[in-house]
């Protein structure tokens, strides 16, 4: 692992770099000791500052959460708060997947049938329409007073 910019025995100098492409060497003699040994530091600093951050713990600003009492929080990858949340996820999702299953059994055969065609299925809605004899926009109307059937029940 580099820990400094330009190694211990080269620090005799130190070399400018410029926009344009020049260098500038400048010696002990230009500088003294001091501020040669000074600007070395500085350049330390950055590396070190560098490799912290390629080993620092992403923080994923868009993923908060606002925790009771102590407003937004943001997390960190696989963090204590990042595990509850999504064990809380899950069991919110788990249960919308109940409520959709009694409410899809609620359904009349027909309305049934025409989700299991479109979802498990993979039909689309033309295919479907051509098989029963009915426009497209009728089978589209008739998946829109499905899905709003479906949602007035799950969000109860």
């Amino acid at each position: 692992m580099r820990r400094y910019k330009t190694s211990k025995k080269k620090r005799d100098s130190y070399v400018y770099y410029f926009a344009d492409g020049t260098t500038k060497e400048v010696s002990k003699q230009d500088v003294g000791e001091h501020t040669l040994q000074l600007i070395h530091e500085f350049d330390d600093e950055a590396v070190d500052a560098s490799r912290r951050e390629d080993y620092h713990v992403p923080i994923h600003y868009g993923d908060s959460s606002v925790v009771e009492g102590l407003g937004p929080f943001f997390y960190t990858e696989n963090s204590p708060l990042d595990l509850i949340l999504r064990d809380e996820e899950a069991v919110h999702k788990a249960e919308r997947t109940e409520k959709l299953r009694q409410a899809m059994k609620e359904l009349t055969p027909k309305q049934q049938l025409l989700i299991k065609q479109v979802f498990f299925e993979g039909k689309n809605q033309s295919a479907i329409a051509k098989e029963e004899g009915v426009s497209k926009m009728a089978i589209t109307n008739r998946l829109k007073k499905i899905y709003a059937q479906l949602f007035k029940k799950i969000q109860k």
